[in-house]
């Protein structure tokens, strides 16, 4: 098998309206998190059944500039790791890391405003990735 896109199964966490909409593969759709002012949103957390994965994508849909950082972890060989750390993006971003087993990926941002709260919409993200072999595929029910 031949590694793909793959979307999320599942999502775990609070604070985020629509969680199942950062995959189901409209970008006109989005998990929404309503950030105050110089904080940072929940973490979205996604999940899968654990993949042989060395990248991710994410499309992201800042309702603001002042969302002035953005962090994206995996849950790879059994602890979480920093994949980016940087500046905000509109749309599509794909951030590579080295290859391991991932069954989870976490996304927030940063509102730097000082008075203003504002929107953060993840829209969509993917892993790439394929099921280690011999695994049997499952999905989270929520």
């Amino acid at each position: 098998m031949a590694k793909e896109w793959i979307s999320p199964t599942g999502w775990e966490g609070t604070g985020w309206l629509y969680p199942e909409r950062a995959y189901d593969e409209d970008i006109n759709t989005g998990a929404d998190d309503y950030v105050n002012d110089r904080t940072w949103s929940a973490y979205l957390i996604l999940l899968h059944s654990p993949l042989v994965c060395d990248k991710v994508q994410v499309y992201l849909y800042p309702a603001s500039v002042n969302f002035t950082s953005t962090e994206v972890d995996v849950y790879r060989d059994g602890e979480w790791v920093s994949v980016y750390s940087d500046g905000q993006w509109i749309g599509w971003k794909t951030i590579e890391f080295d290859e391991g087993i991932v069954e989870k990926m976490r996304v927030r941002s940063y509102n730097n405003h000082f008075s203003n709260n504002y929107h953060l919409y993840v829209r969509e993200v993917d892993f790439w990735g394929e099921e280690p072999s011999g695994a049997q595929p499952y999905s989270y029910i929520m």
